[in-house]
């Protein structure tokens, strides 16, 4: 009698790839766009792995609340435009992780909250994914914990790896195990002050304390 396929979800952006030059070069494309500059990218990009909003971030730099709205709005329509998409890559050893763990047998559910699932589906193939996971769903941003959760209980996922405190909270949902890698949208710090019990440094680290691989 054949055992049922182990599934391991797992969420893409800052898990699976690498979403901060994208995030950040398009906020200086529209500063720049208004004669503006942002200083210091990198604290622009700390401060949102420590839980700010885009536009909380942009008034921290220094920008005023209006234009730091605008600005903020502005990114959340272009965010997912594949021209920004393109900046988007694997992380470091993430494509080779993906690899082994299909070499023994589990089975891979990519769960991503995006707003626009042909954009998705464009990044999908050029990042040759479709060939690395069973399963590529993507969920609408609002509901995301939600979604996630109940896509989690019907594969019946042995566990989930996210880089965020929503992942944390759909795989408390789900009933599903869950680690958290920090190399994402939020920092070790910040995973830890939103609770989060087990947080590895990167993918393959998660992997190991799943014990999936």
């Amino acid at each position: 009698m054949s055992s049922r396929k182990r599934i391991l979800g797992l969420d893409l952006d800052g898990t699976l790839i690498d979403a901060e030059r994208r995030q950040v070069e398009l906020v200086e494309y529209l500063l720049s766009a208004r004669g503006e500059r942002l200083a210091a990218p990198a604290d622009f990009w700390a401060k949102k792995r420590e839980g700010a909003a885009t536009v909380e971030a942009l008034v921290a730099a220094g920008f005023d609340s209006a234009l730091a709205a605008d600005v903020a709005g502005r990114w959340r329509e272009q965010i997912e435009d594949h021209v920004w998409l393109r900046r988007d890559e694997w992380l470091p050893g993430a494509r080779e992780m993906l690899v082994q763990i299909r070499s023994l047998g589990v089975g891979i559910a990519v769960l991503t909250a995006r707003g626009d699932p042909r954009a998705l589906a464009e990044q999908v193939g050029w990042l040759r994914l479709n060939g690395l996971a069973d399963i590529v769903h993507v969920v609408p941003p609002r509901h995301a914990v939600e979604e996630k959760a109940g896509m989690l209980s019907a594969l019946g996922a042995a566990g989930f790896i996210g880089d965020s405190e929503s992942d944390y909270q759909a795989a408390l949902r789900a009933g599903v195990p869950f680690v958290a890698v920090s190399t994402g949208q939020r920092s070790a710090r910040f995973l830890a002050r939103a609770g989060v019990p087990l947080i590895a440094h990167s993918l393959a680290e998660a992997v190991h304390r799943l014990g999936m691989a």
